[in-house]
């Protein structure tokens, strides 16, 4: 899908609906065609839109109350039925964005309901429903844990607070925060300590979620030295801190996963220390981030394969954390680009970990 266009037809009136849908589609590693974008100055408007359309596998037809009456639009909208009769290798969606009267030629199409697009949570709902529907986030399971994981494609992103320009090469990321559910195989295969610590299921905490039944949680009270043993025998590894970024962010330098704007109602957080304040990892789905991850901000401060500094005496060293956890007051800490620091000394409820597949092992998922 990513090397094939989504033709965007259009009235102007609808630019600013049309642009906001582009950055969206762009974010999750599509490829919409858009006027303003693709056709640049001195070239041919028919021609352009006639290779658009050519080389397209999607039309998405804006319809509104000034598009219904656009001459261009009709025609773009002709053409690509035509050659749909004809070659049956494109499908016409029509996307209503107002009260608009559907016209004839596509009353028999299911349309995409974004006539609340202003309001940017019932856009992004909408957006995400037509995604899902088409399958267009890449999202596939680990056969040896079962745990999904969603593709990040290669690219440039915004990194930091400062928004520097870094490129990262296409990856999977895990879609969720790890559970313990995630790290039973793992569990049940283990029956040595690793670095002097009892084996997983004997630390006291841990033993607890267990008993409780909390696998739908982040795994809480891992150490970083089980975290990562965990990850070399799944295949991953920690993310990078530019790696979590990228994929908590896209590639617009958002502040929170969901937008620029706090919503405090998009993730945990400002809740009491106690352990079991945390939330299942797929609670509020509103605030996933571009490329579908949950709980990017808050509930569990995840851990990051950089080392922020060493104790040379004592050989502790202290990890980039990121996200922010279930305990945290402050909107600020809960930005994509916030950071802090979590030790490889001891184990705690507000750590917990996102893998990344390492490249050699994307065989393992289907």
């Amino acid at each position: 899908m990513t090397n094939d266009h989504i033709f965007l037809s259009h009235s102007s009136i609808d630019k600013p609906f049309v642009r906001q849908l582009a950055e969206r589609l762009r974010l999750i590693g599509l490829a919409p065609w858009l006027d303003e974008v693709e056709i640049k100055p001195g070239a041919s408007l028919i021609g352009e839109i006639e290779h658009g359309l050519a080389t397209s596998r999607h039309l998405f037809a804006v319809m509104s109350e000034q598009s219904v009456r656009s001459k261009w639009v009709s025609e773009e909208i002709r053409a690509i039925l035509n050659r749909q009769i004809a070659t049956g290798n494109i499908a016409v969606v029509p996307i209503r964005i107002d009260n608009c009267e559907m016209p004839m030629f596509l009353a028999d199409k299911k349309y995409v309901d974004f006539r609340d697009w202003q309001d940017p949570v019932r856009f992004r709902a909408a957006f995400d429903t037509m995604v899902d529907q088409f399958g267009w986030i890449n999202q596939k399971r680990c056969r040896k844990t079962g745990m999904p994981f969603v593709r990040v494609p290669s690219g440039m992103f915004l990194f930091g607070k400062a928004k520097i320009k870094v490129y990262l090469d296409e990856y999977w990321i895990g879609k969720y925060p790890a559970t313990l559910a995630d790290m039973l195989g793992y569990l049940n295969e283990s029956s040595e300590g690793i670095a002097g610590t009892p084996p997983l299921g004997l630390l006291p905490e841990v033993g607890k979620q267990l008993a409780r039944a909390r696998l739908a949680f982040p795994a809480q009270y891992i150490s970083i030295s089980w975290g990562q043993a965990f990850g070399r025998w799944a295949g991953y590894h920690l993310p990078a801190p530019q790696e979590w970024e990228k994929a908590a962010r896209g590639v617009d330098g958002r502040a929170y996963p969901w937008g620029d704007e706090w919503n405090p109602a998009f993730c945990c957080w400002g809740r009491e220390q106690d352990a079991d304040h945390v939330a299942p990892v797929d609670a509020y789905p509103e605030a996933k981030s571009p490329y579908g991850c949950y709980q990017m901000s808050g509930n569990v401060e995840e851990i990051t394969s950089e080392v922020l500094k060493e104790n040379i005496e004592t050989g502790e060293m202290t990890y980039v954390s990121k996200g922010g956890c279930y305990w945290t007051r402050h909107p600020d800490s809960l930005t994509t680009f916030a950071t802090s620091g979590a030790s490889d000394v001891g184990s705690y409820p507000m750590y917990g970990y996102r893998f990344v597949l390492d490249a050699e092992k994307v065989g393992q998922l289907e």
